[in-house]
């Protein structure tokens, strides 16, 4: 799409094309936005907690463990089954993005039962 738009491929500001520019703008952008929802929904969330939960070590190391596993087979199978010739773009982004994977599926299927007062 950029190739056939001449006008986003103009060198604006410090050597840097106008698609470098609004897409760095752009996702400066988003990150605010989702900074300030979470910043928001933390500001009116009730701090009267009364049971936390009781979190071993060794859940922490299983939790941890998962989302180091999931970051390692989310860059295998990106290097397996990917056929761009980007490598170290892939051994950046993929860990990245299966580390959070991990991350994301271990805290949905998390149990604690156990709470302290």
């Amino acid at each position: 799409m950029v190739r056939h738009l001449i006008i986003l491929q103009t060198i604006v500001v410090w050597n840097l094309p106008l698609f470098k520019i609004l897409q760095h703008t752009l996702s400066l952008i988003g990150i605010s936005m989702v900074a300030g929802v979470i910043g928001l929904a933390l500001s009116k969330a009730a701090s009267d907690k009364k049971m936390l939960p009781i979190i071993t070590n060794k859940q922490k190391f299983y939790y941890w463990s998962f989302a180091a596993m999931s970051s390692v087979f989310v860059t295998i199978c990106k290097l397996i089954f990917v056929s761009s010739g980007n490598f170290i773009g892939i051994l950046v982004v993929a860990p990245i993005s299966g580390f959070c994977l991990g991350i994301l599926l271990k805290s949905l299927f998390w149990n604690t039962k156990r709470h302290r007062t």
